[in-house]
């Protein structure tokens, strides 16, 4: 199955309930691969924040109140080169049916994901025969 970028942290929040033996292994290797994923992804928005971000003398990062600052040109272009990094699709293998109910069942609190639950609703959504046979 196919996710965006964006999507994995609310998939993580979801899966992170207890559970028998049996399906936190299966939990636990598929986070695997999500935590993998979010990982690269974060590399990947310090490179875009690296180069766009304004630097002092030394080429080091300027920060105002722990954020990094930009000039208003290149902080559009991070806003857009973000955007497309979140929208990437990230192929997860793993992500079977038994995982799907794991997150239907999941017992986390609507409060604690609040916001997120639209994301969490495309991730459930049945894929169109289209989607499915790419």
């Amino acid at each position: 199955m196919k996710l965006k970028n964006y999507q994995l942290d609310v998939l993580a929040k979801v899966l992170n309930y207890p559970m028998t033996f049996k399906k936190s292994r299966v939990k636990n290797k598929f986070l695997t691969e999500v935590y993998q994923n979010i990982e690269l992804m974060e590399k990947d928005r310090k490179v875009i924040i690296d180069k766009l971000c304004k630097k002092d003398n030394d080429k080091k990062p300027i920060l105002k109140d722990n954020r990094f600052t930009f000039t208003d040109s290149n902080l559009e272009k991070f806003n857009k080169e973000y955007a497309i990094l979140s929208k990437e699709e990230v192929e997860l293998p793993n992500l079977s049916t038994e995982i799907i109910t794991m997150i239907e069942n999941s017992s986390v609190e609507m409060d604690d994901i609040k916001g997120d639950t639209l994301i969490l609703e495309e991730i459930l959504k049945p894929k169109s025969k289209e989607e499915k046979a790419v």
